[in-house]
């Protein structure tokens, strides 16, 4: 409820002045975006498609949200953040705290998080296995981190099972749900 117009006008007349809404973006705003969705088109699809057209020989590569974001006039910044799956080794704490320190200098983090074929398919439930419905890899240790060194943090979501999200619930102003997008997915998600 934080950005909706009927909470912030509770705020006004509270006396408290209305915290300023996230979305949409404004041109001139610094982005720094994070997470491997958000450069890489083929994220966006599921685990159920034929490959992404390959970008050496397309006449027109699919645009991911950092390329939409850009050409619509945004000075956007893509550093991969994390890992979705860390398959057994312990966070990656040098590159989680380089994404602290580059979000504090940005005017707006998004955090691309989620999932992808590696962590949901067929025969791998991550109740059964035991991972439950977090976030895999060192992505809600990202949220976390990002969110606290810039609390102008936008959280998208690639996914199409359920993920628990509490810590975003509880502290972005902001959470777009995507699911898995689709071809066009980066274009929908920067519009």
């Amino acid at each position: 409820l934080k950005n909706e117009p009927v909470a912030a006008a509770g705020i006004a007349a509270a006396g408290a002045a209305a915290p300023e809404p996230v979305l949409p973006l404004k041109r001139g705003q610094t982005i720094v975006a994070f997470g491997y969705p958000a450069n890489h088109s083929n994220s966006y699809l599921s685990n159920y498609h034929p490959g992404a057209p390959d970008v050496r020989y397309s006449k027109k590569p699919l645009p991911t949200a950092v390329t939409a974001l850009s050409a619509a006039g945004f000075n956007v910044t893509y550093e991969p953040g994390c890992s979705i799956n860390l398959h057994g080794r312990a966070p990656d704490l040098h590159n989680l705290n380089r994404s602290a320190q580059l979000a504090k200098t940005h005017d707006v983090a998004i955090l691309f998080v989620g999932l992808d074929g590696g962590e949901e398919h067929e025969s791998g439930d991550r109740n059964y296995t035991g991972a439950g419905l977090g976030l895999p890899g060192d992505q809600a240790l990202l949220i976390e981190m990002v969110t606290e060194a810039n609390p102008r943090t936008v959280v998208v979501l690639i996914h199409g099972g359920s993920v628990a999200i509490p810590y975003a619930k509880a502290h972005t102003p902001a959470i777009i749900d995507a699911h898995y997008p689709g071809d066009m997915g980066g274009q929908g998600i920067a519009d």
